[in-house]
């Protein structure tokens, strides 16, 4: 099981190794369906359609205590750990949305309408950052 005990860390996994896979899976699917060899177009438009929401999902996942990610800050893995495991709905409902392609816009709406407590999903959001997933750049050759 993992935790997020400082003691008991995963290895920190590489965002653009994982990622040169799914672009190399996608390339593949592609391929398959133009029955020849998609190249580098089908390749690089993984990086273009899916980088951002990739980036996004593996940060929720190194937040969360599930896999480390070694381009996130390490003092943020597990962050959410605890709240995860005991099932705290605020939490989840928040990291659903960042899932979703929630900005902090739509946040700062969806607070009004539902009468949130402001402070509590404030404070969940500046943990997540949504940002620092956002500006990852790319790195392919």
């Amino acid at each position: 099981m993992i935790t997020a005990d400082q003691s008991k860390r995963p290895q920190a996994l590489s965002l653009y190794d994982e990622a040169v896979h799914e672009a190399d899976r996608h390339k593949w699917i592609v391929s398959e369906r133009l029955g020849r060899d998609g190249g580098r177009p089908a390749w690089c438009e993984w990086w273009s359609r899916h980088w951002p929401d990739f980036c996004r999902r593996r940060r929720i996942e190194h937040l969360s205590g599930e896999r480390r990610w070694k381009e996130f800050e390490d003092n943020a893995f597990g962050s959410f750990y605890d709240l995860v495991v005991s099932g705290d709905p605020l939490v989840d409902r928040v990291l659903d949305r960042v899932a979703e392609g929630w900005e902090n816009l739509d946040f700062a709406c969806w607070l009004q309408e539902w009468d949130l407590p402001r402070n509590r999903v404030l404070a969940i959001l500046e943990v997540v950052n949504i940002n620092t997933a956002s500006r990852l750049e790319p790195k392919f050759g």
